[in-house]
């Protein structure tokens, strides 16, 4: 009887450290659309980031750092997106039909 309550209390104190540490881990692997944790030494620069964009098609027609991201005008097909992209990795966070 005592080594099932210590088996449940040492489940329950585990289920409550995974519970408490959940929202740490989450924030802290940058799973939002942000890179705030990038220095700004380390972003890529607007030329290297246009042609890495402009690698895979379309024109880009602005970009400007905003709130951690790069925030990225591009024009494809005729159509214009709007895009949330990494500053240091270029990938592509969030894009919507502007």
């Amino acid at each position: 009887m005592i080594k099932a309550r210590s088996s449940l209390a040492l489940a329950a104190g585990a289920l409550a450290l995974a519970l408490l540490a959940g929202p740490a881990l989450a924030s802290s692997n940058g799973d939002d659309d942000r890179g705030d944790d990038v220095p700004a030494a380390d972003w890529l620069s607007i030329g290297e980031l246009t042609q890495r964009l402009e690698a895979n098609g379309g024109r880009v027609s602005k970009v400007e750092a905003d709130d951690g991201v790069y925030e990225v005008y591009i024009i494809e097909d005729g159509v214009r997106y709007e895009m949330k992209v990494h500053p240091r990795t270029a990938e592509i966070l969030h894009r919507e039909r502007d």
